[in-house]
């Protein structure tokens, strides 16, 4: 049986009359700022399982190389696993500081990430 890992594929946030997002789906401050802060600057594919939503606001979230970010990541991968989509209200990632392209890779389905500034 795949992995959960293994069967993620990471969507990019496709922006009307705008530029796409990069390879990992990182949509550019700038796109976000034109489309509203209603648009996320990163999402992974929907998980058919969701049948609850959970808002998380917090500083540090993937991509963030951060340690605090981990605790995050953990969590969104069980809350993934129990049913739940998640939003997550975070710093966009063109504001973190070191940022770790590979974390957002770890997500599991259902996550979408809005960013602030």
């Amino acid at each position: 049986m795949p992995s959960a890992e293994s069967s993620l594929q990471l969507t990019a946030t496709t922006l009307v009359d705008t530029r796409v997002a990069d390879d990992l789906g990182v949509v550019s401050w700038e796109d976000t700022i034109r489309q509203g802060s209603l648009t996320p600057f990163f999402q992974t594919e929907a998980n058919p399982d969701a049948t609850r939503r959970l808002l998380l606001v917090f500083f540090y979230f993937p991509p963030s190389a951060e340690v605090g970010a981990l605790r995050w990541l953990s969590l969104s991968r069980f809350g993934a696993e129990r049913g739940w989509a998640i939003d997550v209200v975070s710093l966009h990632s063109e504001f973190m500081g070191t940022v770790d392209p590979t974390r957002l890779r770890q997500l599991p389905p259902g996550i979408r990430v809005f960013g602030f500034s």
